[in-house]
């Protein structure tokens, strides 16, 4: 993955992902889409070989993964700091820090890996507002020693640690109690978790407003209507006291 080469998703994928960016309304710009379309290339090539993510076929990867993460976008309009969490091959925070330049983002995974993979793919996109780390989200604390010498930044990145998130994005990692007890330590008062499901999550719903009903100002569902998927999308988003 030299920065000589300029990958490229397929003609087909390009144009369903615009069809796709067209009917969920959204501006992108064409340096954001071109971003968009090298890291879908590297996770393309690079999927089977690092464990990336599972897609039938070319088409899955526009509709499952790309169009899935920029469905979100309305969600994070008014946020300022973003912390994607588990963020494995960088659905949705690559794509959404692509589409939205003005927003910082932060994305973390355990997998060093995983976060090393995603270094590479923006020494291609050069996106300067994403910040890569390498850390459990339990044992991570923003405003406690994270400095950039010692974290997976950028080189590109204009974003500087020490951060406190306004805005939390989990995508497939965890039951939403368990989401709420494993970003504990990242707690600010009107903070929001954004949290990415399948079918609407109404046992998930009832254990979190057992457990900790306490914690939260709020909890709303949004359904998420992904173009040319056949499948429920939901975001459940959890404001903190």
């Amino acid at each position: 993955m030299s920065q000589a080469e300029s990958p490229r998703i397929s003609t087909a994928q390009h144009d369903l992902l615009c069809l796709g960016i067209e009917v969920l309304g959204l501006d992108i710009s064409a340096d954001s889409l071109r971003a968009i379309e090298i890291h879908l290339s590297l996770v393309q090539k690079w999927r089977s070989k690092m464990n990336l993510i599972s897609i039938a076929n070319e088409r899955d990867l526009i509709t499952h993964h790309a169009l899935d993460s920029l469905a979100l976008l309305p969600l994070i309009e008014e946020s300022q700091r973003v912390l994607d969490f588990g963020t494995g091959a960088g659905f949705p925070g690559m794509l959404l820090a692509a589409a939205k330049p003005g927003i910082s983002f932060s994305l973390l995974d355990s997998r060093t890996r995983r976060i090393e993979f995603l270094r590479l793919v923006n020494a291609q996109a050069r996106l300067k507002n994403v910040t890569f780390i390498s850390a459990r989200v339990e044992a991570f604390s923003p405003g406690d020693g994270f400095e950039p010498e010692n974290s997976l930044i950028s080189p590109y990145s204009d974003v500087h640690a020490p951060m406190k998130f306004d805005t939390l994005i989990a995508r497939a990692v965890a039951s939403l109690d368990q989401l709420v007890e494993m970003t504990s330590p990242l707690r600010l008062s009107g903070q929001r978790l954004v949290a990415m499901k399948g079918q609407y999550p109404g046992e998930e719903l009832e254990v979190l407003d057992k457990l900790y009903s306490d914690k939260f100002v709020s909890v709303s569902v949004e359904l998420l209507d992904v173009p040319f998927l056949d499948a429920e999308r939901h975001a459940i988003i959890i404001e903190f006291r």
